[in-house]
């Protein structure tokens, strides 16, 4: 993806761009000779990056995050530049920069404080004589992987309401945990449609209620509380709906499929003002769910359970490293601190970090023994 193109002239005599390519950045320097860079660190990871490009003399220096390389031409360069394009070139020129960089796709991500000689162009977008699509403001999805929400207590994230389609609404995550039973996701009015995806002795079982047709579907597989990722995909159409875990479905059909949930898209529990008495026994034994989640995925749109998550209490933003990962073996408890967890051991005869690591163990027969001398008492001299 281009990043940022500046040029010279329409003629492209003398450019540089900034570009990313398998994840990596690289960048071109022309002038009368050609200079390339490749930096290592991994820049399409969802997160904010910062790139310094300085020029002293004929002395080059390039910098990604901690990351540095540095050039020096053999004499003394200017960079007279005249035109900048970020993301993309004009549509006149977009042709002629393709034919230079590498990448030839257009930047789709975000960019923040792009500073060159002291102006910064970020600031110019919407103004008279900027050609541009970009829009101001950053909402940007990180990959599906990065999209966790770790819940350590119980709790709920709220999101943007599931809107059905005419043919076909899919929604899809990710989800591990020990619990046996939990409600997972919920969506709907207890009263009219709703939809409710929970773990009920360590199967996934979903619930949907549209109009005055109730239908539940439970998956294949049993024993989904081990502690590993498992896929969730539920699918409505006109004539039926699908819970498919781990790519193998179960299918319902469907008497009425236009349904309409109101209110939002709860995952990892319920508000408290869900009216929980009106649902099935199960939910309201466990309303909540303790484990992680990732990955939600709704009608192809990502749902951002960062953003959602940020602040939340009981909630964390990645699953290792704390207590929903269940880190605490042997029987040990997990207790969940601000930046870390703490496995209480006693009890499970182990030892360690995670109760991972056996006890010393001594085998005693008839007549063995062992002697320790605790302390030795000095007598005072008082000379």
């Amino acid at each position: 993806m281009l990043i940022m193109f500046v040029t010279t002239d329409t003629y492209n005599d003398k450019y540089m761009y900034f570009e990313i390519l398998d994840s990596k950045l690289y960048v071109i320097v022309h002038y009368g000779i050609q200079k390339f860079f490749r930096l290592e660190p991994v820049v399409s990871d969802g997160r904010w990056h910062v790139i310094v490009f300085n020029r002293v003399g004929n002395k080059i220096t390039l910098r990604l995050d901690n990351t540095e390389d540095q050039f020096t031409f053999r004499d003394p360069v200017k960079f007279p530049f005249r035109y900048a394009y970020l993301g993309k070139a004009p549509a006149n020129e977009w042709r002629n920069v393709m034919r230079m960089t590498k990448s030839r796709v257009a930047f789709d991500g975000c960019l923040q404080q792009v500073k060159f000689n002291g102006n910064d162009l970020i600031n110019l977008v919407g103004s008279a004589n900027i050609f541009t699509n970009a829009r101001q403001g950053c909402k940007f999805q990180e990959t599906t992987d990065q999209q966790v929400a770790a819940f350590i207590r119980p709790t709920y994230l709220g999101l943007p309401p599931w809107t059905a389609s005419n043919s076909t609404s899919i929604l899809m995550f990710n989800f591990r945990t020990m619990e046996s039973s939990g409600l997972i996701l919920f969506h709907g009015d207890v009263e009219a449609d709703y939809v409710a995806i929970e773990l009920v002795g360590g199967v996934l079982k979903t619930t949907l209620q549209i109009g005055h047709g109730t239908r539940t579907v439970s998956a294949l597989i049993a024993g989904l509380n081990d502690n590993m990722w498992h896929s969730v995909l539920l699918e409505i159409t006109t004539q039926s709906f699908i819970l498919e875990v781990d790519d193998m479905p179960m299918q319902q059909p469907l008497s009425e499929a236009n349904f309409e949930f109101t209110g939002g898209l709860y995952i990892g529990g319920i508000p408290e003002n869900v009216n929980s008495t009106l649902l099935t026994y199960t939910m309201q034994s466990n309303p909540f769910f303790l484990g992680c989640a990732k990955a939600l995925i709704v009608n192809n749109v990502i749902q951002d359970l960062l953003q959602a998550g940020n602040g939340k209490s009981g909630v964390r933003s990645e699953c290792e490293g704390t207590c929903a990962a269940y880190p605490c073996q042997n029987g040990g408890s997990c207790r969940q601190m601000e930046n870390q967890f703490d496995c209480l051991c006693s009890g499970s005869f182990s030892k360690g970090k995670t109760c991972s690591e056996e006890m010393s163990k001594v085998r005693f027969t008839a007549g063995s023994s062992l002697s320790y001398t605790l302390y030795e008492h000095k007598n005072h001299d008082p000379r």
